[in-house]
């Protein structure tokens, strides 16, 4: 895939787990320079999700810290 492009045959389960990784606590499966590389593709991915699951990131973006609060 290249920069800046999603694939509309990208299931939405896999675009998910792939702004969750980024954008959460998780390890991520880019290295900085390559998620440099990627940000406006991981952003599209992040506006889909959020376009079709509204809150969704939100929400467990707030379940994470407060398990980690606790």
């Amino acid at each position: 895939m290249r920069a800046g492009s999603v694939p509309a045959s990208v299931p939405l389960g896999d675009g998910v787990l792939t702004t969750l990784s980024v954008d959460g606590p998780v390890g991520t499966m880019f290295r900085w320079r390559e998620l440099r590389t990627h940000k406006p593709a991981i952003r599209a991915l992040a506006d889909r999700v959020e376009q079709e699951m509204p809150g969704l990131r939100k929400a467990l973006s707030y379940g994470i810290a407060l398990r980690r609060g606790a």
